[in-house]
Order: C-alpha cells, then sequence, then structure tokens
C-alpha cells in the first residue's frame, strides 16, 4: 500500500482552510469578537487570531472546539456567548421594562413579606385541597 503524503497534507492544509474561513463567516454573521470566541472555545486570543489570519495551523482539541461552537443551535449559541447583563437585579426588585410589576416584595417592610408569605400559604392550602 502506498500512502500518498502530498495528498494527505493538502487535504489537512484544505479542512484548516475551510475551519478558517467558516469561522471568519460565523464571528461577520453572528457580530461576536475574536475574544469572545476564544474564551468560548478556551483558547488565548492570539492562538485564534493567528490560527484565522492563517500563521499557525489548529491542534486537534481546539479545532474540535471550534466546530462544536460553529455548529450549535441559536439557543446554544446565545447561553455560550452570553455574558450577563442587569436581569439579576430586576429579577429581584421584580421589574419589567424599568417598571414595577404589581406584587412587587418590598424587601424593606415586614408587612409586606408578611402578607406575601400569608398568600403563600393560602395557595398551597388551595393545591393540596385538590
Amino acid at each position: 500500500m502506498v500512502v500518498n503524503l502530498s495528498k494527505i497534507l493538502q487535504q489537512k492544509a484544505d479542512v484548516l482552510q475551510s475551519l478558517r474561513e467558516r469561522t471568519k463567516n460565523y464571528l461577520a454573521r453572528f457580530g461576536y469578537s475574536q475574544k469572545a470566541m476564544a474564551a468560548a472555545v478556551g483558547i488565548s486570543e492570539t492562538y485564534l487570531s493567528d490560527f484565522l489570519n492563517g500563521r499557525r495551523n489548529m491542534s486537534p482539541i481546539p479545532f474540535a472546539k471550534i466546530e462544536h461552537v460553529l455548529s450549535l443551535s441559536s439557543t446554544q449559541r446565545k447561553l455560550q456567548f452570553y455574558t450577563g447583563g442587569n436581569s439579576g437585579a430586576r429579577m429581584a426588585n421584580l421589574q419589567s421594562k424599568g417598571n414595577t410589576v404589581k406584587g412587587q416584595v418590598k424587601f424593606n417592610k415586614i408587612a409586606a413579606i408578611e402578607q406575601t408569605h400569608a398568600e403563600f400559604s393560602n395557595i398551597l392550602e388551595r393545591k393540596l385541597e385538590v
């Protein structure tokens, strides 16, 4: 059996070039930075930048991780690149678009907490009766 080394090397180069182009298109299409992609894959930004500019090849593990990120669904992609926000504070204060939601608990007023606790107790009792 004769192995054509030049053909194998050409196939490897073609696969790496394909991954470069797909990654560049992915970043441009969804508006993510190279820094965000590098963090999602778990490699340095310099390593990713060198790969995308053709100055370096990609080892198998980061290659597989980039392939995985490129194949994520939209929901998974959003979770992969999620950087946080102010949703925690909004949830604690029960606000929607900056406006107080009816039934908001005032944490500094004992009466409101006791009233809310009583309402939850009533709801639980009704559920247990059924």
